[in-house]
């Protein structure tokens, strides 16, 4: 069971990467500022709540399973340690052996995630290099359940250089925004964060710095209405190629071209694909029925488009 704490008395592994830049499950260094400063938890909405309270409570389920298959020797499991120097400098780790910090994660995206290799999400990087700073070790091993499966593991190794730069930019924050009250630099949608509410029938003058952001706003609007348009223009000039490829793919899911896949036409829901395949071979009238009251679309996209950019 986790101990409930006063995190307004310090900085945590999950404030990091906020401070440093990085938004964490929407979390901005003025989040982060609002919590120290003023006590202000930032409110997430239902469902970034719901999985983030699934994801907690899997977390012993994960460890376990993470013991089990890759044979660890855990000594500890949420440990509080404090920075040997600055004291306002907190991070509580979910396990560790003798050798290693221990990190464990729910997710239901592998955006970010480096499968196949050991790169994970710059938030966690952060968290865990943050940790390590902490700690003094020189390895975390990360342990993820993507949509529930068993654990996949990665290896993060002590960073010494962007630890340096937590160190410094804690500091910085703690000392400059937390003690000394001023305001961290704001990013986009931070303003209603500050000024949730309007006075009724209050006003404001701009001045001449304002009046020059509100020149270069209208300027920028004008050139996204022109590149809205063109984009248009763009898709539709993509829809007419689409459909040349559809045709010549007819029934096929995938297209190759050489050895490498170039298009997919096809379900998204496979499962649902299957179920709709059997309907219509062994119960005709009721197929046309369900096709009738929800019909299912192929969904084409074309491959290989962010290594083509990149060449």
């Amino acid at each position: 069971m986790r101990e409930e704490v006063d995190r307004t008395k310090f900085i945590g592994s999950t404030d990091s990467a906020p401070i440093l830049g990085h938004k964490s499950f929407g979390r901005t260094k003025l989040d982060v500022w609002l919590e120290k400063k003023k006590g202000i938890q930032r409110q997430f909405d239902r469902e970034t709540k719901f999985l983030m309270d699934k994801g907690k409570a899997l977390e012993p389920v994960v460890l376990k399973n993470a013991i089990d298959m890759y044979e660890l020797s855990v000594i500890k499991t949420n440990e509080r340690y404090f920075h040997k120097k600055y004291e306002f400098i907190s991070a509580e780790i979910d396990a560790e052996t003798r050798e290693f910090n221990v990190e464990i994660k729910c997710s239901q995206t592998k955006k970010g995630w480096d499968i196949e290799g050991e790169k994970i999400p710059d938030n966690y990087y952060i968290q865990v290099q943050h940790g390590l700073m902490v700690t003094g070790k020189d390895l975390c091993k990360v342990f993820v359940s993507f949509f529930g499966a068993l654990p996949k593991k990665f290896e993060i190794p002590r960073d010494n250089i962007l630890i340096s730069k937590i160190e410094e930019e804690e500091c910085e924050f703690w000392e400059k925004n937390v003690l000394g009250g001023e305001i961290p630099n704001l990013m986009p949608g931070d303003a209603i964060k500050i000024y949730p509410e309007a006075i009724e029938g209050s006003s404001i003058h701009a001045d001449a710095v304002i009046t020059n952001k509100l020149s270069c706003m209208r300027e920028l609007h004008k050139e996204m209405k022109k590149y809205e348009k063109k984009i248009e223009k763009k898709k539709e000039e993509f829809k007419e190629l689409a459909d040349h490829v559809q045709i010549f793919m007819k029934d096929a899911e995938v297209l190759y071209e050489g050895d490498r896949v170039a298009s997919t036409w096809k379900f998204r829901n496979q499962a649902l694909k299957t179920y709709l395949v059997k309907l219509k071979n062994e119960f005709p009238e009721a197929y046309k029925e369900c096709v009738a009251i929800q019909p299912q679309k192929r969904y084409f996209v074309l491959k290989n488009i962010i290594e083509e950019e990149k060449e």
